[in-house]
């Protein structure tokens, strides 16, 4: 059988989807272009795919967003959900903390080009084909060879619990009920001393078990791969102390403020018969009360500096041959959204 890859570069050179064609991969540079808004381009893809627009919006994390609210909003596609969303992929673009931009490039779907795949798979069974780059391993429209202008270098104050209807929170309160809560609870507690401490044996246990398991079956005189593996838990470990003195702080209190909190989407799982969350991220306050200001969603829970909490992930490493063992790591992001 003959295996062909269709690169997407290939789509954006002439390949039609739905009978419109896709981004050319031409820079927008120089055309005469009218604003326009996010939303009508994603319910109108057809109107606007290959073609340039200029958008504006906050530029975070590679993804153009409406305003705030939009950052809470699912963004992932699928076949049967292709409802418009308030926020497009920018390739090659947002690095930097959350930014008010104006936008220009052209329209390219995933989901269009992975439909005209699927017809050109269907027309022709003997061929194996497939979408490459960014589209095969997404649905969502995004931009193609973006020009950022940016419109204000003020920092841009994330969402809290009072902005934002509870319905519409990415991170709840881990029901007591929860199965795993505090198994995830005490892992958590477990990495926070071993930060604390310093003790570096614990951390390497919690948030790089592989790491352990070659110390403790091989000794500390591994070379190649399996060096790398020490090396990388030994950074990891230089990082995380770097929080010592907020879990210092944290453990010193006799009764600090504390909260579990896991995804929606877990709650509604173990109430199917799940077992428990996959992750439960647990957060500390730091300072004398968090009330109103805990995270909401997960990017929130990333221990950016001014965040008022200090927050560890927890969940299930898959350890080789021994199964599943407690994992744990403490988020850092220097580019999230400026606590308000």
């Amino acid at each position: 059988m003959r295996r062909l890859f269709i690169a997407l570069a290939f789509l954006m050179g002439g390949f039609t989807a739905c009978g419109t064609a896709a981004a050319t991969g031409k820079s927008c540079a120089g055309e005469r272009i009218g604003d326009t808004k996010i939303e009508d381009v994603q319910a109108n893809l057809q109107r606007y795919l290959g073609k340039c627009v200029r958008l504006r919006g906050i530029l975070a994390d590679g993804r153009l967003y409406t305003d705030r609210q939009a950052t809470l909003e699912t963004n992932d596609r699928t076949d049967d959900d292709r409802r418009p969303k308030r926020s497009i992929v920018v390739l090659r673009g947002g690095k930097d903390r959350p930014l008010l931009v104006e936008i220009t490039g052209r329209v390219a779907d995933c989901g269009l080009a992975n439909d005209a795949m699927a017809r050109y798979q269907a027309d022709h069974p003997e061929e194996i084909v497939m979408v490459s780059g960014f589209c095969h391993t997404s649905m969502e429209t995004y931009f193609d060879k973006p020009i950022v202008r940016v419109l204000s270098k003020q920092p841009i104050p994330r969402l809290v619990a009072a902005e934002v209807p509870p319905s519409k929170w990415l991170l709840i309160e881990a029901p007591a009920s929860l199965p795993n809560r505090d198994e995830a609870v005490n892992t958590a507690r477990r990495f926070l001393v071993a930060i604390a401490t310093r003790d570096e044996t614990v951390f390497r246990k919690l948030h790089n078990p592989i790491a352990q398991d070659i110390l403790d079956t091989e000794g500390s005189g591994v070379k190649g791969g399996m060096r790398e593996w020490l090396t990388e838990a030994h950074a990891d470990f230089v990082t995380s102390v770097a929080f010592r003195t907020a879990a210092m702080t944290i453990l010193a209190r006799p009764k600090p403020q504390i909260r579990s909190f896991v995804e929606p989407s877990d709650v509604a799982d173990v109430q199917k018969g799940g077992t428990g969350a996959w992750r439960v991220t647990t957060c500390w306050c730091t300072r004398e009360d968090c009330s109103g200001r805990w995270p909401i969603a997960p990017s929130q829970a990333d221990n950016a500096p001014g965040r008022p909490y200090l927050c560890i992930l927890t969940s299930e490493y898959a350890l080789y041959p021994k199964g599943p063992v407690p994992y744990a790591e403490l988020p850092q992001n220097t580019t999230g959204f400026a606590e308000p």
